[in-house]
């Protein structure tokens, strides 16, 4: 049963657990019909005020997880509970873990150069039998429509099951809103800086430090030029909230 979304700032939220999201991965391959899956966090929701086309494509994205707890905890502050934060890294592994035991084949674009393939093989490390059937870096910046419509070929000539891309928000997510006809893929994610941690260029917060929502402060400690996405993150998003919360009646 697919559960009601909720409404933060205008953007939908699926509230399921990190299960519910990989049972709803497994119907959409199953489908073979080209589905989007958006990694939700506060820099998303705070773009989308802003970005009419990003708001736009939120709006039609077949699954929206929530990936922070700061997600979580405005669902919450607005009365209208998520049951767990789902983060796209976790949501990634989970999806590899069971396409080794399914037979999934997976594609990996975009990230810094080789990353996507220092991901790819931390991944079959992993999972031996996983299929992988592409990791590249993509398209760089300032290559055309040539480069663009190659990669999508492809993408489509591998047949994946599942089509990571990590390109950033919201570029990641229009370029898949864009070419999602095209590309064929029943599963397709953004996954933003996911091929970093996978490939060990970014060690990811301990788990104790995850479990409490202070991941965000690692994330500083490491790369203090996310700072204004964290003040973003952790002042303006919650302020927006509060706000818009005063507004309803």
């Amino acid at each position: 049963m697919v559960t009601k979304r909720v409404n933060i700032l205008g953007v939908p939220i699926d509230p399921v657990t990190s299960t519910e999201a990989l049972d709803r991965i497994e119907t959409f391959i199953a489908s073979k019909l080209p589905h989007q899956v958006a990694t939700v966090n506060p820099e998303f929701i705070m773009a989308a005020q802003d970005n009419q086309t990003f708001h736009e494509i939120l709006q039609t994205t077949n699954l929206n997880i929530a990936d922070g707890v700061g997600v979580r905890a405005a669902a919450s502050f607005l009365a209208t509970p998520i049951p767990a934060v789902v983060t796209g890294v976790d949501l990634l592994t989970d999806i590899a873990r069971q396409g080794a035991q399914k037979g999934w084949g997976l594609y990996l674009v975009g990230g810094r150069p080789n990353v996507a393939s220092m991901a790819a093989e931390a991944l079959k490390k992993q999972f031996p039998s996983l299929r992988i059937l592409g990791a590249e870096e993509g398209i760089r910046q300032g290559q055309g429509a040539t480069n663009k419509e190659a990669l999508i070929e492809r993408i489509k000539h591998a047949k994946p099951d599942v089509l990571f891309v990590a390109f950033g928000a919201p570029k990641q997510d229009l370029f898949i809103a864009q070419h999602k006809a095209a590309l064929e893929v029943p599963v397709m994610m953004g996954v933003g800086g996911s091929f970093d941690f996978l490939a060990g260029i970014v060690p990811r917060a301990p788990r104790w430090l995850r479990t409490i929502g202070l991941e965000w402060l690692w994330r500083l400690l490491l790369e203090p030029w996310r700072f204004p996405r964290i003040i973003t993150a952790t002042i303006r998003f919650p302020w927006r909230v509060f706000k818009s919360a005063m507004k309803t009646p």
